[in-house]
């Protein structure tokens, strides 16, 4: 059975999300910073990701331009075959990047004050690590 305009639509609109979610993480911005160039919230930018919400034209563009993408990286897909289904490269992209934010999420219930490690250490000139305190 052929899938309804609003399915298939749906399922664009999803693709569209992975898509947008996997240029944004490659180049390791967060949502937070593409919301505030857009001059919209976060969670606006988390329905795009997730195809809650469609994605216009006119922002996918400054979506792009902000990445520094074409537009094509995001759409290119869909002129490559079958337009309806989204590609189970995509799928799997799209639960991997759910499950990353969620393990994210769950990180910062868990560990509310954690800090970035610090990397680059010199360790020939190591302090005793046994009195070494955390912030509070």
């Amino acid at each position: 059975m052929k899938p309804t305009l609003s399915q298939s639509t749906h399922a664009t609109d999803v693709e569209i999300g992975a898509a947008i979610r996997h240029y944004r993480k490659q180049a390791g911005v967060s949502q937070e910073a593409v919301a505030t160039a857009l001059g919209i919230t976060f969670q606006q930018v988390q329905k795009y990701e997730n195809g809650v919400n469609r994605v216009a034209v006119s922002t996918l563009i400054r979506i792009c331009h902000f990445l520094g993408i074409s537009p094509m990286n995001v759409i290119g897909s869909f002129f490559e075959g079958e337009f309806a289904e989204p590609a189970p490269f995509s799928r799997m992209a799209l639960r991997l990047a759910e499950a990353e934010q969620r393990l994210a999420d769950v990180r910062a219930i868990v560990f509310p004050k954690a800090r970035p490690v610090v990397t680059g250490m010199d360790m020939s000139s190591r302090q005793d690590m046994t009195t070494f305190r955390l912030p509070q």
